[in-house]
């Protein structure tokens, strides 16, 4: 029994201890922490162990419910820390595999998903969770975008013509992401003034409020320099666009939408689409 209780108290401390991980330095870091920890763990609590099948359930058992339970639960909410909570519980089986003579090799593979996961996979996800597309490109045959100024002028995209290159970043005024993402903007407004590049950055509205005088307000205190206008119909952001999060970027050339994304996912796109060195570093 006292082993047992030394299994579940270990497991939740555990559980805890990544959760603080994924607070402080990030999903990513988690899902690597997490493996090796709950593979070292599992290892040791199950040599320890009497009873080793009950042991291992409760170890499991703990951890799903600590993370991946919650995932599948809320998933629209917390989906971006879907694949650690996936790569703890395969660190829960490593600890098991290792113990079976004849499959000790399948851990291993496990740590190859892992390391894919870390480099690459990770950002694809985070692509796709917060873009709808694991990668920036989309191809999409799209309506106009129709934006206006502060002043009442209302503008869209058939105004450009079919081969000029239009690269829009979407904010909010409640978007801390966004905010930082200003010294770029700054940087891309003026680098693309002469370019075949048009520029815009277009505020949308989440609140029912004077939402022009408070990005206005967030313009000035965040050293916003670039030209802004206001979205619109947000519905149709989210219907024909697929803006679903902010900050996103979206690349237009006459009615297709080419890219979207991250702003530098989407500058990637347009340098290596179009040859066009952009250089925002």
């Amino acid at each position: 029994m006292k082993r047992i209780l030394l299994a579940i108290l270990v497991t939740v401390l555990a559980n805890a201890v990544l959760i603080l991980i994924s607070g402080i330095f990030g999903h990513n870091e988690k899902m690597v922490v997490g493996f090796f920890m709950m593979t070292a763990i599992t290892y040791y609590l199950l040599n320890k162990a009497d009873k080793r099948g009950i042991t291992f359930i409760l170890i499991l058992g703990i951890t799903f419910f600590s993370g991946l339970f919650i995932n599948l639960l809320y998933f629209s909410a917390t989906g971006i820390s879907f694949p650690s909570s996936v790569a703890i519980i395969l660190g829960c089986f490593s600890g098991l595999l290792l113990q079976i003579k004849y499959l000790k090799f399948i851990p291993v593979v496990f740590l190859a998903f892992i390391v894919f996961m870390f480099f690459k996979g990770t950002s694809l996800w985070l692509h796709k969770i917060n873009y709808n597309t694991y990668l920036a490109r989309t191809d999409k045959t799209v309506n106009n975008l129709v934006f206006r100024d502060e002043a009442g002028n209302f503008y869209n995209t058939s105004e450009y013509s079919s081969d000029r290159i239009v690269l829009v970043n979407f904010w909010n005024n409640y978007c801390g992401a966004c905010l930082r993402e200003f010294p770029q903007l700054n940087k891309l407004d003026s680098l693309l003034k002469k370019s075949k590049i048009s520029f815009l950055a277009i505020n949308v509205p989440v609140r029912k409020e004077d939402y022009m005088a408070i990005a206005n307000e967030r313009l000035l205190s965040n050293h916003g320099k670039f030209s802004n206008y206001f979205a619109v119909n947000t519905d149709s952001l989210t219907s024909e666009f697929n803006i679903s999060s902010y900050p996103t970027t979206i690349v237009l050339q006459g009615n297709k939408m080419l890219y979207r994304g991250s702003l530098f996912d989407c500058i990637k796109g347009i340098e290596k689409s179009f040859g066009i060195n952009i250089n925002l570093k």
